[in-house]
């Protein structure tokens, strides 16, 4: 497949959802004894092509468990609510139930909690013990403090996440407005901020989550807090406004 240019120095290849897909019955047949659905990582074989997520939200060392039971393979987040609390099911009961207004900050004090050292041997113990293979992520600024630990409990294989990508705002002036569609499933709503109320000296504010070199930066606006990714364009954005001014 050919590949496209996406940026300076930067190429890819053409991705597709499952919208993009439309599977028919072939008139050709295959034996199942004819088809071959394993696949290794490293020295490890799975018999089921499936490997879960590092989401807090789709793998628990339960989930792990099984997963490597039916053949496949699920990886733990290392600095998700597994090793920051010892029981995390009430909190993840409590997300469930979280009115979108109240989500922002309620989860923002949850994951405040810090990580638990001895939570994360423990974890990886866990599945280990049962006999599947245990797998579980870390960020790039996290694996040398947290090395020690992973080798200790004889974790089976270590996933990280990395990033070449910046995002880079550009401002310009568009009139008319032209209408604006957001996608329900990657939308939440539409905030209309003026630029007065980003710059105001109490709408900023970072703050640092379990690490001293995890800033995670927020705007508190009347009517919303934003965080995150989002907040972080908006500091890059105000800080190429701010100084051509």
């Amino acid at each position: 497949m050919a590949e496209v240019e996406i940026g300076i120095g930067k190429s890819g290849r053409r991705a597709y959802g499952f919208d993009d897909i439309a599977i028919v019955p072939s008139r050709r047949t295959r034996d199942p004894e004819d088809i071959d659905i394993t696949w290794e990582l490293d020295a490890f074989h799975f018999d089921l092509p499936l490997m879960a997520a590092a989401m807090d939200g789709v793998t628990s060392p339960a989930t792990a468990i099984r997963t490597g039971e039916l053949g496949g393979l699920s990886c733990l987040n290392l600095e998700g609510l597994w090793t920051r609390y010892e029981d995390p099911d009430p909190m993840f009961e409590e997300i469930g139930t979280l009115e979108p207004d109240k989500a922002t900050r309620r989860l923002q004090e949850i994951y405040a909690e810090p990580i638990k050292e001895e939570l994360i041997g423990a974890r990886i113990q866990e599945i280990k013990s049962t006999g599947v293979t245990a797998c579980a992520s870390l960020t790039p600024q996290r694996v040398e403090r947290y090395a020690k630990l992973v080798l200790d409990a004889e974790l089976d294989t270590l996933a990280t996440v990395g990033s070449r990508f910046t995002i880079t705002p550009f401002v310009g002036l568009i009139d008319p407005l032209p209408p604006i569609a957001p996608h329900p499933g990657e939308v939440v709503r539409i905030l209309e901020v003026p630029l007065s109320e980003l710059l105001e000296d109490d709408a900023f504010h970072e703050e640092y989550w379990g690490s001293p070199d995890r800033a995670i930066s927020f705007f508190e606006l009347p009517a919303e807090t934003v965080w995150g990714a989002t907040a972080r364009v908006l500091v890059s954005f105000l800080a190429h406004l701010t100084a051509s001014l």
